[in-house]
């Protein structure tokens, strides 16, 4: 991630960067009714319970992964970066916002995650990821770790 960042930039001083996912909030549950619906067939069809649960989970996948945006929020020196990126290799494809530290945040708790707004973009980022994030965008480089919800 970094060293595509640093190549979109034409800089080599991006020090950090996370990945985070643009997405509707239904997507999850969504993905969930394919995971069920995959489970419901493949019993109707008397298939192989381990069949029917790697068929359903990455249906369930295809359409999460279908469905959601990357981005790269990363640090360079006294730059915040987001960028679009890949969504099978993480590599950032395209700058579309840089602003100087701090870059204006505000977060909310989310399943398994925290929403988080920035540049006008709602992402999710993972929680163990939390503290980075607010160290990248240096909103609050003393923030304690999300609660686990």
């Amino acid at each position: 991630m970094i060293s595509s960042v640093n190549a979109l930039t034409g800089r080599l001083d991006c020090t950090e960067a996370i990945l985070a996912q643009q997405r509707p909030a239904w997507l999850p549950a969504l993905a969930g009714l394919v995971v069920v619906f995959g489970l419901v067939v493949g019993s109707l069809l008397d298939v192989a319970p381990i069949l029917v649960a790697v068929v359903a989970g990455a249906a369930g996948g295809v359409v999460f992964t279908g469905a959601t945006n990357y981005w790269i929020v990363a640090r360079s020196e006294d730059r915040v970066v987001l960028a679009r990126s890949r969504k099978l290799t993480a590599k950032a494809v395209e700058i579309v916002h840089q602003c100087e530290v701090p870059m204006p945040l505000t977060s909310r708790s989310a399943v398994f995650s925290r929403a988080v707004n920035l540049a006008g973009r709602e992402l999710y980022v993972a929680r163990q990821f939390d503290r980075r994030l607010r160290r990248i965008t240096g909103s609050d480089e003393s923030a304690p770790p999300a609660p686990f919800r």
